[in-house]
Parts: C-alpha cells; structure tokens; sequence
C-alpha cells in the first residue's frame, strides 16, 4: 500500500475509490484523537491530506480518486491485482 506522502513508492496498480472517498474521510474523521494531534503538531488536515492524495493517484489512471498498490514479492505467491476490486494498471 502507498506510503503516506507518497514518498519513495512506486505504484503498479490503483483502485478507483471515487464512489467510497466520503465514506473513507467519515472513517478517518472517527479518529478524533489523531485528528487534533496532527493539526496541532503540523497544522495538517489529514482528511484533505487524504483527498489530496487521493487525486494524486486517481490521476495517474484517470479517475477522480485512488488508492496505489505494489507488489510484494513473496514466497508463495498468494495472489496479483486481481484480488483487487475496480483496479487498473498504471502506465
């Protein structure tokens, strides 16, 4: 899954989360505690963060928002994108 910031990530593959993004910010938004943190400490809103970002990686495969993924490679395999729903290859 994609780092944070989106820092020293590439991403191979992003699901197109447009029809969840206001379901993902009202979860985000549970978390009262971390909330207030972070706009205290960094005068961060993370649930725009969170949109932001989202249309960052919606961009790269032409969807209003998105959620990158790689690939770990590991012994065994236990499956590829296609456990993934509404995924699409970055180019």
């Amino acid at each position: 899954m994609d780092t944070l910031d989106g820092s020293d990530f590439a991403p191979e593959h992003v699901v197109d989360i447009t029809d969840v993004i206001e379901h993902k910010s009202a979860v985000l938004g549970e978390h009262a505690s971390q909330r207030e943190w972070l706009n205290t400490a960094y005068g961060m809103d993370y649930q725009e963060s969170m949109r932001e970002h989202g249309r960052a990686r919606g961009d790269l495969v032409g969807v209003r928002y998105g959620e990158a993924f790689r690939s770990i490679n590991t012994f065994p395999q236990v499956g590829g994108p296609d456990l993934l729903p509404n995924v699409r290859a970055v180019a």
